[in-house]
């Protein structure tokens, strides 16, 4: 038999962490960036290096549509972000499967069978969820958007003799 499993990615949200807002609003937890003005809140590029594009955000405390510090005019804490959570889509996940399987008659009673068995036939890259976290602290994360694991495993081929008498 053959199985192919293809799903779309889950619902992903980014998230921005501030101490000051932390003290502000008591929740940075969930605390999300701000959409920059025109921007795309969804902005999948789709690598492994940078799955999405961090440019589309800045941080709760600006304002504006630049990354600002505490003292510039556009910074201004006390607000979770205009970014909807899950707005972002993480990778999916395409594996196809594949069994062979030959019987053979020995005597009466007594059969021989033969499995090749193909998980991730074409050893497709599945990947994992990107790092999240697109600022700390009002700076830029340089890792926002980096993805370091896999989903599933890679190509695994198991062969299986089986004597049924």
């Amino acid at each position: 038999p053959i199985f192919l499993t293809l799903t779309d990615g889950h619902p992903l949200s980014i998230f921005d962490v501030n101490s000051v807002q932390d003290a502000q609003i008591g929740e940075s937890e969930n605390l999300r960036p701000n959409l920059i003005n025109g921007g795309n809140n969804n902005p999948v590029l789709g690598g492994p290096d940078k799955y999405y594009d961090p440019s589309q955000f800045v941080p709760s405390t600006c304002q504006s549509d630049r990354v600002c510090r505490a003292g510039d005019a556009d910074y201004i804490p006390g607000y979770f972000g205009t970014l909807g959570g899950g707005t972002l889509t993480s990778p999916g996940l395409a594996t196809l499967d594949f069994t062979l399987a030959k019987g053979f008659q020995i005597k009466e009673g007594q059969r021989l069978q033969f499995r090749a068995e193909f998980f991730n036939l074409f050893n497709r890259a599945n990947f994992g969820p990107p790092e999240q976290n697109a600022f700390n602290e009002n700076v830029p994360n340089p890792e926002a958007g980096r993805i370091d694991t896999t989903s599933g495993s890679a190509r695994q081929i198991q062969l299986t003799l089986r004597y049924t008498f």
